[in-house]
């Protein structure tokens, strides 16, 4: 049986960071810093800093008299300062405070003022453990470690109280409990989990062994025995026999309908060599002498030399039929022959502003179009119906769902594929929660606003919600157009003259995000190189300072460079780093095709998540499925590793940035929930919250356990529902 003293070691999964730029703000005293052993301040960062922005937490001055913020460690005895506030919420005079009360400031922790007079007095007569030793019974969901915690984002709207030390959103867990005390269901469980490693992403409880499930919610947390109660005859009860129970994952940025319209085209993710491609190609234009153009993708760039592929190889197996196939990042594109002729492309067409035609020394157009000027060919291919992308999105569904994902941010929706999206949502198939990020056209400028609007509002149904705008800042690293500070360099290591490009000039994406953020959109940002991250977060800067700070979450995507003086500008801004970890690891794409243009110094800075986490930066995330892997096993063993892991006995690639095993999980667990606007429902589990769960195969922190991603999942739960069973689950 899994108790709790054998279910994973609890520095591995103790509370996530605070942003240290959401602490230490004006009118907050921090008090006389203290230096403690590294022991010390290690421990002390795990139990203060919290990832999650709503929530602040009173139960960790009843666990370690010391509070940290950032690079310093604050006395608890030197940091409370009295300020009368009205206090005007229900929830709060249940619990017998007045309509006043002194309310102390403690590095972003409320107390009343008998638990701080209680808390000092017991500092003052010994420096170990601080306890409330009032009841647990007085405070409703609140245990002997815990203090108070009041309030959420909804009930804290406009409450000064709220406003502790600049972060808005109080803990959640006490407020959520109390208002659904009497709501919650009051009959048996529909599931059962007993008997496992829960990682609860809670920070007052990390670790449980049972979780009890009814009508979607979770209803109990805890040891076997604490859900005893809820059961009936009826309750499902799953013996997990020591496996890993987890919030449902979720994906950041994920494209699953262009992902799910693989199934139907020519899909080459699985082939790695320009034969293999070939073959497959002919292969598939042999079983479907039916269409007109053979359409597809997903070859690697790697394949060939200079990452070009070229029309004269196309053109052996499809000399008649037109053909178009886009690179697995869907950056550059390869056509043959026929495609260009009815394009009207040769050697006298002008490379577009925002793409590139590579050429034969002649000039004749080569077979491979970067970027923009892919569109000088797309735009002739026949679009697909209604039909083909919903099947596309049950498809890609189907196979997320498999993974452990509830919910994701699709990140790029066109009108056609939002529709999609309602019509699966309004005939009941649309199982998993999404946030739709609608696409930015770059050539169109701020008069497409009001469009976004009305898509807004007609998008937004019980399942999605379109509510982030994505714009692509630059390119990719591979083909040069990633934008950078400084310029590429020449296979001889010389500079060149090319800086790659910024798809939307400097101030026109100020005046872009200004004005998406004043409409209430978050704006969803793909940023490869380290002037587009740098002119992404300049943006988002004049954003907070002309609409003001509003709860948007912004997020930039991708980040193989960031600049070293823009690392701690996250934090600072709350703007979320979108990872896609599953990249960073010496492949050939970085290792031939990106690092010997970058020249030392800026390849040894690439994917710098590390350095981004340790600057405070909030991570969720991301698999830009079908560009990589749907799998957050894979994409989080590659975080923690920085190794392929197709090739673990390679070196690791850059080591200074891995993340620890807690801090991915909770990228593609809270972190994503967090971006999405939906961590006051899921990305942990607390009782009232949604349950959104999936149960993997294996413990993930215990040593032995094996690599992280050779475990699988078993069970994928939304709204208590399965919509993913493995047969092994209960074999």
């Amino acid at each position: 049986m899994a108790g709790d003293d054998d279910i994973g070691d609890p520095q591995d999964a103790g509370p996530p960071a605070l942003e240290r730029g959401l602490v230490a703000r004006e009118g907050v005293d921090v008090g006389r810093p203290v230096a403690p052993p590294p022991e010390v301040r290690e421990r002390v960062d795990r139990v203060v800093r919290v990832h999650d922005e709503r929530r602040v937490l009173l139960g960790v001055a009843g666990r370690q008299p010391e509070l940290g913020v950032g690079a310093q460690v604050v006395a608890v005895s030197v940091v409370v300062q009295p300020q009368v506030l009205p206090v005007a919420r229900p929830e709060v005079d249940d619990l017998g405070i007045g309509e006043e009360r002194d309310v102390h400031r403690v590095v972003g922790v409320v107390m009343r003022q008998e638990d701080v007079r209680h808390r000092l007095r017991r500092h003052a007569e010994r420096s170990e453990r601080v306890e409330d030793v009032r009841p647990p019974g007085n405070h409703p969901g609140i245990g002997h470690d815990q203090g108070v915690t009041i309030l959420d984002e909804d009930d804290a709207a406009g409450d000064p109280i709220a406003d502790v030390a600049g972060v808005k959103h109080v803990d959640a867990s006490h407020a959520r409990h109390h208002r659904l005390v009497g709501k919650l269901p009051s009959g048996p469980a529909d599931i059962v989990f007993i008997d496992g490693r829960v990682w609860t992403l809670d920070p007052a409880r990390p670790w449980a062994s049972a979780v009890a499930v009814a009508d979607g919610r979770i209803v109990a947390v805890g040891s076997d025995r604490d859900v005893r109660a809820p059961t009936g005859p009826a309750t499902r009860r799953i013996d997990l026999r020591g496996r890993l129970l987890i919030p449902g994952f979720q994906d950041a940025h994920v494209h699953p309908v262009t992902a799910g319209l693989g199934g139907e085209r020519c899909d080459l993710h699985g082939f790695r060599t320009r034969v293999e491609y070939l073959r497959e190609i002919a292969g598939y234009a042999a079983r479907h002498p039916e269409r007109e153009w053979i359409e597809g993708g997903g070859w690697s760039l790697d394949a060939f030399p200079g990452g070009t592929p070229d029309r004269a190889s196309l053109d052996s197996v499809l000399p008649d039929r037109p053909a178009y196939l886009e690179n697995r990042d869907g950056h550059d594109a390869w056509v043959n022959s026929r495609a260009l002729e009815l394009a009207g492309v040769t050697r006298d067409t002008l490379d577009p502003p925002d793409g590139r035609i590579e050429r034969l020394p002649d000039g004749n157009p080569q077979g491979s179009l970067h970027e923009g000027a892919r569109a000088l060919v797309n735009r002739l291919l026949p679009p697909p119906t209604a039909d083909e992308l919903e099947r596309a999105l049950e498809r890609a569904q189907a196979h997320l769902h498999s993974l452990g994902i509830t919910a994701w941010q699709d990140a790029h929706v066109t009108p056609a594929i939002l529709e999609a999206y309602r019509c699966v949502d309004d005939r009941g198939a649309l199982t998993a929660r999404v946030v739709a990020a609608l696409g930015w056209d770059t050539d169109r400028g701020p008069g497409q606003v009001d469009e976004l609007i009305e898509l807004r509002r007609r998008g937004t149904s019980s399942r999605i919600r379109a509510t982030s705008v994505k714009i692509f800042q630059d390119g990719v690293m591979e083909n040069f157009s990633a934008a950078l500070l400084h310029p590429y360099l020449d296979r001889d290591g010389r500079p060149t003259v090319n800086r790659g490009t910024s798809l939307t000039e400097e101030r026109e994406l100020v005046r872009v995000v200004v004005r998406l953020d004043a409409e209430g959109f978050q704006v969803h940002v793909h940023a490869i190189g380290d002037r587009a991250v740098r002119e992404a977060l300049d943006a988002f800067e004049r954003a907070r300072a002309t609409n003001g700070a509003r709860d948007s979450r912004h997020h930039i995507a991708h980040l193989q460079l960031v600049h070293p003086a823009d690392v701690g500008r996250f934090g600072g801004l709350g703007v979320v780093a979108n990872m896609q970890p599953y990249w960073a690891c010496a492949e050939p794409q970085v290792t031939e095709l990106a690092s010997p243009f970058l020249g030392a110094e800026r390849a040894a800075g690439q994917y710098p998540f590390g350095s981004l986490h340790r600057a405070g930066a909030i991570l969720a995330g991301g698999s830009d499925w079908s560009v990589s892997t749907a799998d957050p096993l894979r994409e989080i063993e590659v975080a923690v590793t920085r190794v392929d892991d197709e090739h673990r006995d390679a070196e690791p690639f850059l080591p200074d940035e891995r993340l620890d095993l807690a801090t991915a999980l909770r990228a593609f667990t809270v972190g994503s929930a967090y971006v999405n606007h939906l961590d006051r429902e899921t990305g942990s589990i607390e009782v009232g919250k949604l349950a959104d769960l999936a149960v993997i195969d294996r413990g993930l922190f215990p040593p032995g356990s094996g690599p992280i991603a050779d475990a699988r999942v078993l069970l994928t739960l939304v709204d208590g529902r399965p919509v993913f069973e493995d047969r092994a689950l209960e074999a």
